[in-house]
């Protein structure tokens, strides 16, 4: 790194003073407003360490608020399909959030930090926010900028935590739980047991002012057990393999905030329900209170969703027959594909598949698909529009059961 590399150019998030230093490979990856790195050394030498070690990755760009005020559980229980007065403290609630025709805007957790504050950590939600809030005593704060997110993953994540803050339980801490704690060296953060990979993991929110120190204490605790830092597309994969969905590519989000960038578009698919992406375990018809969506969603889970998530494999053998058509060498992407590509069955349009990508820990094209709900069963073979630069053509898939690889985020 030369001398006079100076990070405050480049739009970084907070921890980027460290991040770019250890950026071997030189590969960023835009989210929202800042640059990440979306590969440090190799592709599977950070999918080892979330599978077989640790890593830690960073997520600042995530947007975070704050809800506090006398009706802020108010608040939030009305805009929720879950029960927010079962949140306890220390607790937090993954969550679909919905707008009135019952689509998904996004899905995120919900952390209560004590009796009347929460936070969340998702996409920007600041315009539907202001539309629903007139009625209700809460005080609505983006902290976006206060905090730095550090997801720390993998089989020995437990091991480095304890490592970095010791003297503490940790082993009890069950999922979706989470407590403020004290680095030796002073420094105050969040833990959360959460996890985006489908493998054992924390989360830590760390305050702007110790972002640097709580960083470097990481990645000396983890020195040790061979801790791994993480770009955007190991991650990425990982999540796919765990069958965990991303916004913007299971789904378009709806509402206000939502007319911007990459969450624009005219696919009549793009917006989906809670229902249709497996989630229909997350609304509480039973509730006490009223929300947004309740009456689309009733309707909806009344007469079954038209469409169900489930996984996919692809035929590589005849993704090398179409390049051999088109006359151009077959090529393995080593990114997830942002491409919607269109599902057919004996010649019908019957749903998507998105987050397609090569998956090296099981040697396979998978994906993620959308398909009509009396084809959502494993082992259903559909066609799927394959594009490539040089030409497009069908290839064949195969449905198959979520997630590919088991969810250890609780083990």
């Amino acid at each position: 790194m030369p001398a006079d590399f100076d990070p405050s150019v480049f739009t970084g998030t907070m921890f980027n003073r460290r991040t770019a230093q250890l950026n071997h490979a030189a590969r960023w990856v835009a989210w929202d407003q800042y640059h990440l790195p979306e590969v440090f050394v190799g592709l599977e030498v950070e999918l080892g360490a979330i599978h077989d070690g640790v890593m830690v990755e960073d997520k600042s760009p995530m947007t975070k608020y704050c809800f506090s005020g006398p009706g802020a559980a108010d608040f939030l229980d009305y805009l929720l399909p879950r029960d927010v007065s079962k949140i306890e403290v220390n607790q937090l609630y993954y969550t679909p959030w919905c707008d009135h025709d019952g689509k998904l805007i996004d899905e995120h957790p919900v952390f209560r930090l004590d009796d009347g504050s929460y936070v969340n950590s998702g996409n920007p939600m600041t315009l539907w926010f202001e539309q629903h809030r007139g009625r209700f005593d809460v005080e609505i704060e983006d902290i976006s900028a206060k905090f730095g997110v550090l997801a720390m993953q993998g089989p020995k994540s437990l091991k480095v935590l304890e490592a970095l803050i010791p003297g503490e339980d940790w082993q009890s801490l069950r999922f979706a739980r989470g407590r403020r704690a004290q680095l030796p060296g002073g420094a105050e953060v969040y833990v959360w047991r959460v996890g985006f990979t489908g493998q054992p993991g924390f989360e830590f929110w760390v305050p702007k002012e110790v972002a640097l120190e709580v960083y470097d204490a990481i990645i000396a605790a983890g020195e040790p057990h061979g801790i791994v830092p993480c770009g955007h597309n190991a991650q990425n994969i990982a999540r796919v393999e765990a069958g965990i969905l991303m916004p913007g590519l299971e789904y378009m989000t709806a509402g206000p905030d939502a007319l911007v960038a990459a969450y624009e578009s005219t696919d009549s698919e793009a917006l989906s329900s809670p229902l249709e992406l497996n989630l229909g375990r997350f609304v509480d018809f039973d509730k006490p209170a009223d929300f947004v969506g309740r009456q689309a969603l009733l309707e909806e889970h009344q007469r079954g969703p038209a469409r169900t998530l489930m996984g996919l494999e692809v035929n590589w053998n005849d993704i090398v027959s179409l390049y051999d058509r088109i006359g151009a060498p077959p090529e393995i992407s080593r990114r997830i594909s942002w491409t919607r590509y269109p599902l057919r069955h004996e010649g019908h349009h019957v749903g998507h598949a998105s987050s397609v990508c090569w998956s090296p820990m099981l040697r396979k094209m998978i994906g993620l698909c959308q398909v009509r709900t009396d084809l959502a069963h494993a082992g259903t073979a559909l066609a799927m529009e394959w594009h490539a630069e040089s030409g497009s053509g069908d290839v064949g898939v195969t449905v198959v059961d979520l997630p590919f690889i088991e969810d250890k985020r609780r083990g």
